[in-house]
């Protein structure tokens, strides 16, 4: 199976990361995304996050209705911080003859150079970059020795493109102009943000557990 890794904290979930999942399902012909719901993540700074129950649970909720994406607490089992490489070898030693994709933001390609072991993320698996409007990157730019900026090329949201160990890629989308921080703050002023934003049923478990008053 083709499996993409859509890693992040989730607090909260929205519409966003749902159309990202999707077009890079689509573009590289993946069976699964599985939304990695992350535990302590090292690079988000000293903002405090939700519990992670809540954040589990509210990916949960979203992705209620679909059969190939799906919600996998495998960091929230281990202590510490949340490293992706230990992610990927975890989930690879659960199923060896799987290919795993890592999915994530272009702000994340342009410190990956800072992440743990982030040679090996770059040999053993593929990763995918998703071009996001305000977070635009240029591979000519990266804090990258060459070796590793070659190993990254652009494709389109209307390409086909065949995944493989060593070679990653930058997607360049268009998604919805969506943000986590954004849709706190609505329910931080009292609002509610509208069904395009996110799943209703999060909103209604986010106003239950009154999250980001």
């Amino acid at each position: 199976m083709k499996i993409g890794v859509l890693g992040g904290t989730f607090d909260p979930i929205h519409h966003g990361h749902l159309y990202i999942a999707k077009s890079a399902k689509h573009v590289f012909g993946l069976d699964q995304v599985l939304f990695v719901v992350s535990n302590y993540p090292p690079h988000k700074g000293p903002r405090s996050i939700s519990d992670a129950y809540h954040r589990y649970a509210m990916t949960a909720l979203a992705l209620s209705e679909s059969e190939d994406l799906l919600v996998s607490g495998v960091e929230l089992t281990r202590s510490g911080l949340s490293y992706t490489i230990d992610t990927m070898t975890q989930l690879k030693k659960k199923d060896p003859s799987g290919q795993l994709c890592f999915i994530a933001g272009s702000d994340s390609l342009g410190e990956i150079h800072l992440w743990k072991d982030y040679d090996k993320l770059f040999s053993r698996h593929s990763l995918v970059f998703i071009q996001r409007p305000g977070a635009e990157i240029a591979l000519n730019r990266l804090d990258l020795l060459p070796e590793y900026r070659g190993l990254i090329s652009e494709v389109g949201a209307d390409d086909s493109t065949e995944l493989s160990p060593g070679r990653s890629f930058l997607l360049n989308l268009a998604p919805p102009p969506i943000s986590s921080t954004e849709v706190r703050n609505t329910f931080r002023s009292g609002g509610v943000p509208g069904d395009d934003v996110i799943h209703p049923l999060v909103s209604h478990y986010i106003r239950k557990h009154r999250l980001y008053l």
